[in-house]
């Protein structure tokens, strides 16, 4: 009875980290989140991990995208100080 329950959570932290959200997705809700309320230079950071989320990813269109915003919050934050 030990081995089952070991195979069936196994079995399912397995499906639970495949259906997991993408490092993507958690970059992005990281930055919507923050620019409801952070600081400049939180904001500045959470655009950069974005940008290295889509560079991780080999998404080199969402790369650029993300490029570009992120160097816009983070001047922005440079400016703030």
């Amino acid at each position: 009875m030990g081995r089952i329950s070991f195979l069936l959570l196994a079995g399912t932290s397995t499906f639970l980290v495949g259906c997991g959200e993408s490092e993507i997705a958690k970059a992005e809700r990281r930055f919507e989140m923050v620019k409801q309320g952070g600081t400049e230079a939180d904001q500045c950071r959470e655009a950069k991990a974005v940008e290295s989320a889509y560079l991780n990813a080999g998404d080199q269109s969402g790369y650029k995208n993300a490029h570009s915003t992120a160097e816009i919050y983070c001047l922005s934050a440079r400016l703030a100080r």
